[in-house]
C-alpha cells in the first residue's frame, strides 16, 4: 500500500504527536515497572543522602547551600517521575486489556514522503526528540527507542521517511 501524503506541516506534526502516543501496552507496563522499582531506589539513596547531610547540618559540621537546595529539587523530580511511571504502568495494562479483546489497535510505524529526508530528519531529531535508527540517501527510520515488541522498555513508535517519488 502506497504511503499516504499529509496536507500540510500541521497535519504532520498533529499526526506524530497523536502517533508517538501509540506503544505497546503489554511491554511497556512490564519496562515501567521495573523502572519505578528503579527509580523507587534511587530515591531511597537521594532520602538517604539527604538524611546525612541534615545530619552534618544539624552537628554544625557545614552550613545549607546550594547543593542542599539542588538534592531537595531531586528528591521531588524523582518523587513525580516515579508517581509518572506509575500512572503509565497502570495505562498500560488497561490498555492491553482492549488490545487483547479486539477493541483497540496498535500503530507501530508512519512512513511519510518528504521532499528532503536529511531536512525532516533534522526537524524530527530537534523538534520531537526523535532518535535516528537508519539513514540512507532516499530514506530515513527514527524512533523513541526500540521498535521490537519483546525488546526491553520497546514497542516504541517510529517514523520511516522516503524522499518523495523514491522508493
Amino acid at each position: 500500500r502506497a504511503p499516504q501524503r499529509l496536507a500540510s506541516r500541521r497535519d504532520a506534526s498533529l499526526a506524530l504527536l497523536a502517533l508517538s502516543l501509540c506503544v505497546a501496552p503489554a511491554q511497556r507496563a512490564e519496562a515501567a515497572s521495573a523502572l519505578a522499582q528503579q527509580r523507587e531506589f534511587d530515591l531511597l539513596v537521594l532520602l538517604d543522602s539527604q538524611k546525612e547531610r541534615e545530619a552534618q547540618i544539624a552537628a554544625g559540621e557545614v552550613q545549607r547551600g546550594q547543593d542542599d537546595v539542588l538534592l531537595e529539587a531531586e528528591v521531588r523530580n524523582v518523587r513525580e517521575e516515579i508517581k509518572a511511571i506509575q500512572a503509565n504502568e497502570e495505562y498500560c495494562r488497561a490498555a492491553k486489556a482492549r488490545l487483547d479483546a479486539g477493541e483497540e489497535r496498535f500503530l507501530k510505524r508512519l512512513t511519510l514522503q518528504v521532499p528532503d529526508v536529511g531536512a525532516a530528519a533534522k526537524c524530527l531529531q530537534e523538534g520531537f526528540n526523535f532518535g535516528l535508527v537508519s539513514e540512507g540517501d532516499e530514506s530515513a527510520v527514527l524512533s523513541f527507542g526500540e521498535e521490537a515488541f519483546g525488546a526491553d522498555n520497546g514497542a516504541h513508535f517510529a517514523v520511516r521517511l522516503l524522499k518523495a517519488g523514491g522508493a
